[in-house]
């Protein structure tokens, strides 16, 4: 996850953010002043840009809890009979081919 998000992630979002701004026409000269930057139309867009990078992040981590999750879930018993104090009986149902898929 970690190399995703700092590789293909990154660069994915670096190229369509260029592209996008090619695609206006105009170029953004990074030395002009904060000034000329609040008035542009360059500030709505990187704010556009920060709230795609943060539902992508959202959904990255809610997708992760997800699976790890499912893998608890599917590693603990069902039900747990108290045979003795000396004696414990784990059982354990088989999960659906869905229930699988998500572990996975």
């Amino acid at each position: 996850m970690a190399a995703f998000l700092t590789q293909k992630w990154t660069i994915d979002v670096e190229e369509t953010s260029k592209e996008l701004v090619d695609i206006q026409g105009k170029k953004w000269n990074c030395s002009d002043s904060r000034e000329s930057y609040e008035k542009s139309k360059m500030k709505p867009f990187v704010t556009v840009i920060k709230f795609m990078m943060q539902d992508s992040l959202t959904k990255i981590a809610q997708r992760s809890l997800l699976k790890f999750v499912k893998s608890i879930e599917w590693r603990s018993p069902d039900k747990v009979d108290l045979i003795s104090s000396t004696k414990v009986e784990n059982i354990f149902q088989r999960f659906s081919g869905m229930d699988k898929e998500l572990i996975e």
